[in-house]
């Protein structure tokens, strides 16, 4: 439901202006849990006056996993299917112990230009892969992550990765997006809603504003 906030936030960063208050108050207003209602048993969904849906959390991964099936319904079973931090890899290549992925381990001390991540090659199969961060996309002038936290309305400001195991991309991929806003107290929630394994590395404050709390 963050996406008239997504959408006001891109239009502030192209002119490097902070969103006008009134802007910003109304758009915030339209996010939330209540902005969306979900009715199963009819198959419906109510949206609020004035919601914008921003599919960018779980988009990615779902086009993942139908470009996945694609494949496999055509009777490719070595399968990899990559888009920008995603991945869904099927079954063992011949001759291969897995598919060799590198994903972020920990966080170390950084020699001058270094990122301070330590990175990791794994194999795998039969898994998809999600990682979010504010590596290379930030908002508010770098100051804040791409990611927005829907409570406050700006972007997230930690400089946290995240990297999410799952079934399927569509469920790694939400679920990495939820723990870039919530962090290690996420974590809990994140594994009992499907994910194999999940990291979140922090490594500084994007901001020293502690948070705004969007006012």
């Amino acid at each position: 439901s963050v996406g008239a906030l997504t959408r006001l936030w891109r239009w502030a960063d192209r002119r490097g202006i902070q969103p006008p208050p009134d802007r910003f108050a109304a758009a915030l207003a339209t996010t939330g849990p209540d902005a969306v209602g979900l009715r199963p048993r009819d198959r419906r969904v109510a949206i609020g006056e004035g919601v914008r849906l921003d599919f960018g959390g779980i988009a990615k991964g779902y086009a993942i996993d139908a470009a996945f099936e694609i494949a496999r319904a055509s009777g490719f079973e070595s399968v990899l299917v990559e888009g920008g931090g995603d991945v869904r890899v099927g079954r063992t290549p011949p001759g291969s112990t897995g598919w060799r992925i590198v994903v972020p381990e920990s966080v170390r001390t950084p020699a001058p230009g270094d990122e301070a991540v330590r990175w990791a090659r794994v194999r795998v199969s039969d898994v998809a892969i999600a990682t979010s961060g504010a590596t290379y996309r930030t908002t508010d002038a770098g100051r804040r992550s791409h990611v927005l936290d829907p409570r406050t309305g700006r972007g997230v400001n930690v400089d946290r990765i995240v990297t999410v195991r799952a079934p399927t991309a569509t469920r790694a991929d939400a679920l990495a997006s939820a723990l870039s806003v919530l962090g290690t107290d996420g974590l809990d929630e994140a594994r009992s809603l499907g994910a194999l394994e999940a990291t979140v590395i922090d490594r500084a404050p994007l901001s020293n504003d502690g948070g705004s709390d969007g006012s």
